[in-house]
């Protein structure tokens, strides 16, 4: 299960195009659940932590999108993607 503030449906305007810290969200929730041993669901937040963040690239194009992930702050999240 998503984050509670996720399970919305993404037709909703407050949450469309929210990816960029919608995929940071996923990831939070991935760590979570591993330290709830709750891998199975690590592992699919975990993917949809990237499903989003490619969807971010696609939407920002590849050099905006490489100049967001040499953020000192966006990369500490990037890094825990694997």
């Amino acid at each position: 299960m998503p984050p509670g503030w996720l399970q919305r449906p993404a037709t909703q305007p407050s949450y469309r195009d929210h990816e960029e810290s919608e995929w940071r969200a996923w990831l939070l929730a991935s760590v979570a659940s591993q330290r709830l041993n709750d891998n199975d669901k690590a592992r699919e937040q975990l993917a949809q932590a990237k499903a989003v963040l490619l969807q971010l690239q696609q939407k920002w194009g590849a050099e905006a999108f490489q100049k967001y992930l040499t953020r000192p702050d966006i990369q500490v999240y990037y890094n825990q993607l694997g």
